[in-house]
């Protein structure tokens, strides 16, 4: 609640400030004292990024906390917003996210038959995560000075998949029917254990309507945020499961695949509860 506290106090003071800093008459478009304009034109456009990353940067440096090491986490803006104004009142509106995550975790153990700690093996865990998604809309706008108020609507489609796979230093053999391997979480089952872990992809189509509000505070730069409602149709594909065990009658190990079920949802509802803020620069 301090963090809050201090950040929308940083805020206020700084909309004091740039409040003092705009000249505007009736029949001219609100300008700084510098004359520069400060709300979009005809023919702007605009890209935004999350602001809640930088919102927090702000209130750690002046509360002290020790999490204040970076102020913008790549990860947290899962989107890049983009707009083109048709007009002083009208924009077309597109969100892009292209995230392809890959990790690789890595561990030793003993190798099979070796009492010695340096005689090891290395276990490999790979995963990797795919999020696609792309959005277009149109939005009306209105307002008063640097508040301007907006609204409309926007679809949107997505793509989602990820694979987990393992690579084991130890083989099964008729000597090591069990042999020693890293628990990686959820990779072991008894003495089997999986090779692959393949869940099914997702795909996405949704429609909303929104509204929101966004303050320039400064010319063509603007901090923003809306609600929504809307629905979301979402179909998970067939997943895969390869486990690798021992075969007792051969002497040899063996793999056998399944199959995952899939699946759908549809869900009707409000979205962004959770108040995101983002910041826009027009251009």
């Amino acid at each position: 609640m301090k963090k809050i506290t201090i950040t929308l106090t940083v805020l206020m003071a700084f909309t004091i400030f740039v409040n003092a800093q705009t000249t505007t008459s009736p029949t001219t478009p609100l300008v700084s004292k510098k004359g520069y304009t400060i709300l979009p034109q005809a023919g702007d456009y605009a890209i935004g990024i999350d602001a809640v990353p930088m919102l927090k940067y702000a209130g750690n440096i002046f509360n002290n906390t020790a999490n204040n090491t970076a102020a913008f986490n790549f990860k947290e803006g899962q989107s890049i917003y983009l707009k083109s104004f048709i007009d002083e009142k009208t924009a077309y509106r597109a969100k892009v996210r292209i995230g392809w995550d890959t990790k690789k975790n890595k561990e030793l153990i003993l190798k099979n038959g070796e009492t010695e700690a340096d005689q090891t093996v290395e276990d490999i865990q790979k995963i990797a995560v795919k999020n696609f998604l792309v959005g277009f809309g149109k939005e009306y706008r209105r307002g008063y000075g640097r508040l301007q108020g907006f609204y409309g609507f926007e679809g949107a489609l997505s793509y989602g998949a990820n694979k987990t796979t393992y690579e084991y230093g130890n083989d099964y053999t008729s000597i090591y029917p069990a042999p020693a391997s890293t628990d990686f979480g959820s990779n072991k089952i008894g003495t089997n254990r999986v090779l692959t872990d393949k869940a099914g992809s997702v795909l996405g189509i949704g429609l909303r309507g929104f509204v929101g509000v966004e303050y320039f505070v400064a010319p063509k730069i603007s901090l923003g945020g809306e609600f929504g409602w809307g629905l979301v149709y979402q179909r998970t594909g067939t997943g895969e499961k390869e486990v690798e065990s021992m075969n007792f009658g051969s002497g040899q190990s063996e793999t056998t695949t399944t199959e995952v079920a899939g699946g759908n949802s549809f869900v009707i509802d409000t979205d962004n509860m959770a108040g995101c803020i983002y910041l826009l620069f027009h251009f």
